[in-house]
């Protein structure tokens, strides 16, 4: 932040030159003593922009338009207190200069604006007619500005970019982009939808988070709290997700974790949103002091995978467990390394991508088929019907069929949903382009330690081992890595491509060691 554009005699006065020079009481409004050279006389004149006391007589002379405008005013007021004495008999010091005066010493020791105001008070005790000084630094800061000594906050980019200055001062830049919610295509989509909520600047754009923890950190404690914590977006980028601007609205405190009927708590958040969207709240502006109707807005839910569950109603396991690929996910079983894989990921490539036929990097296919088309609100609502409920916890327990594998309640309705979201209770809520979002930071997590794992080639951890090798052998592929048998019951896995002999980790190792990286 900039704290600049003060007038050049700025520097003049906090440098402290000639500051206590004696005020004569002799010379009257628009007239100056030449022999004393008066700079508190100088510099009002020159802070107002005001011409000198014989352009002002021969302007009056020559019909001008007559009678002070409220700049001059000021002006006047000011010489007057530069002709008040600081107390009687005072030949050094008028109120004017001694409070300027104070003002330097102020900025070079560094004071608080705290201790200034008891100095204030201090000295109004102490001078026998005290009322002739301001009571605080609010007053002083009040008496300078009409003076001409204000000054203005200019914002700058934090990179050093650009000021926030005329042309860039409000608005954002559409150069495609995303550096803050409100350059994404779910903040314009709504804009476009709710013109009149878009109108207002004040109304407020909100996101909802909710995750489980356990705060006895014993990972041995069965315990599992859940707090609900909304954020405001109408915040610049490097603010709207610090922890001083994050509200916990609701905590849920319980032995296990609420799964579907979380939307029993969430009743007392969604009842608030729903006042905040349809009737609004009076909210007190600080900056214009004036009362105002501010409407709020939840545009998405941000959480990890299993949280994606409990929130939206999808179940992120089983055989549709992609929510946007919903009823179209491909998936397969794999009997060795006993767990579901997913399928088809080349089709949200671009129609002539090379990978989209390149059969041997991949599950032994080509693939022609388009992407799953968004999923929007009405979608969902379709899929849900009108007499969807909320299943009880007894009946939210997996099922098990003869073969011993878990069985989808909903398996023959063709899809995963579980519940219906309570947030649909929200008018807005099913013409959002996206609804729920995944937390980057465990994404990340996972795969970098997945990817790590597997070209360190760490026994245990990663996923290259055994069974991946006898699934890739039961399917047909990458033949290169299936596992050779030896004497007895032991196997031999070939080294992949991908993994690291003992002195490439060594390399590795030393170049995490060394690194420097901008946080330190």
């Amino acid at each position: 932040m900039i704290n600049g554009f003060l007038p050049s005699y700025t520097s003049w006065i906090f440098h402290g030159e000639n500051l206590s020079s004696p005020v004569p009481h002799n010379v009257n409004v628009g007239q100056t003593d030449s022999n004393d050279g008066d700079e508190t006389y100088e510099m009002l004149y020159e802070g107002f922009g005001l011409p000198p006391p014989s352009f002002i007589h021969e302007a009056a002379s020559s019909g001008i338009k007559q009678g002070p405008t409220e700049k001059i005013e000021k002006f006047f007021n000011l010489l007057k207190e530069a002709e008040r004495e600081l107390y009687p008999e005072c030949q050094k010091f008028s109120t004017l200069s001694f409070i300027v005066q104070l003002l330097h010493i102020k900025c070079l020791s560094g004071w608080s604006d705290k201790s200034f105001t008891m100095l204030l008070e201090l000295l109004k005790d102490l001078f026998p007619k005290g009322e002739t000084l301001p009571k605080s630094f609010y007053a002083t800061r009040k008496l300078l500005r009409d003076l001409g000594l204000d000054y203005h906050k200019v914002y700058a980019c934090p990179r050093d970019c650009s000021l926030y200055w005329k042309e860039t001062a409000e608005g954002r830049i559409d150069d495609g982009k995303m550096r803050h919610p409100a350059d994404s295509p779910v903040w314009k989509n709504f804009d476009n939808l709710y013109p009149k909520f878009t109108s207002e600047p004040c109304n407020v754009r909100l996101g909802l988070a909710a995750d489980g923890f356990n705060p006895f950190k014993a990972m041995n404690v069965s315990h599992s709290s859940w707090p609900v914590i909304i954020m405001p977006y109408n915040l610049p980028p490097w603010l709207c997700m610090k922890q001083p601007h994050m509200m916990m609205t609701l905590l849920i405190d319980g032995p296990s974790s609420p799964g579907y009927s979380i939307d029993v708590y969430l009743r007392l958040v969604v009842d608030e949103l729903k006042e905040l969207w349809e009737n609004g709240v009076d909210t007190y502006d600080a900056e214009t002091n004036q009362m105002f109707r501010m409407h709020a807005v939840l545009l998405w839910t941000i959480n990890d995978f299993p949280a994606y569950e409990i929130l939206s109603g999808w179940s992120t396991k089983g055989a549709l467990a992609c929510p946007c690929c919903n009823t179209h996910t491909r998936s397969r079983y794999l009997k060795n390394g006993r767990k579901l894989c997913y399928m088809g990921h080349c089709r949200w490539l671009n129609g002539g991508h090379k990978f989209r036929k390149a059969s041997a990097s991949f599950d032994g296919t080509h693939e022609f088929e388009p992407c799953p088309t968004r999923l929007s609100g009405a979608n969902v609502l379709q899929q849900l019907g009108p007499k969807f409920k909320l299943n009880s916890k007894r009946q939210q327990s997996s099922k098990r069929n003869k073969k011993g594998k878990e069985k989808e309640e909903n398996e023959d309705s063709g899809h995963n949903w579980k519940k219906k979201s309570i947030f649909f209770e929200l008018s807005y809520w099913e013409h959002n382009l996206i609804r729920h979002n995944l937390d980057v930071m465990h994404i990340e997590n996972n795969v970098c330690d997945n990817v790590l794992w597997m070209i360190l080639n760490v026994d245990g951890k990663g996923k290259d081992n055994l069974n991946t090798r006898q699934d890739l052998q039961d399917m047909g592929i990458r033949k290169a890595l299936h596992p050779q048998k030896r004497v007895g019951n032991k196997y031999y896995l070939p080294p992949a491509c991908f993994a690291m002999n003992n002195r490439e980790k060594s390399l590795f190792c030393t170049l995490l060691k060394n690194i420097k990286v901008p946080d330190g």
